[in-house]
């Protein structure tokens, strides 16, 4: 059975590294995987599995300017609202295209419910 928020997921994942974030690591709130330095399908697929294996989690990822920052995913929220928090990158530019592309994401799967 296919899980309802994978698309929803894997849309967030995508629309963060179109920007140059690379995922660095996903944590499922008992173990932190380590994704630095894998291609970017193979890091995408296995942060969405350790995202879908728990019902809140972290992924972390590093900007093109060398900035981390992290998505706090929850399960269970309403469509459209799976990240549920996020830390800031320190620049303010990367900061802003973040918040966009996560807001375009958020407003399509709200619209499909």
């Amino acid at each position: 059975m296919e899980n309802k928020y994978r698309k929803e997921i894997m849309a967030v994942l995508m629309a963060i590294q179109k920007l140059g974030h690379e995922i660095i690591w996903a944590d499922d709130g008992g173990e932190r995987f380590k994704l630095k330095g894998k291609a970017i399908e193979s890091a995408t697929k296995l942060a969405a599995e350790v995202v879908l294996s728990v019902d809140e989690s972290h992924v972390g990822f590093k900007t093109p300017k060398g900035n981390k920052f992290w998505i706090f995913f929850v399960l269970g929220n309403g469509a459209g609202e799976a990240v549920a928090d996020w830390s800031i990158p320190a620049d303010a530019a990367e900061a802003k295209e973040l918040d966009k592309a996560l807001t375009a994401v958020s407003r399509k799967f709200e619209e499909v419910a």
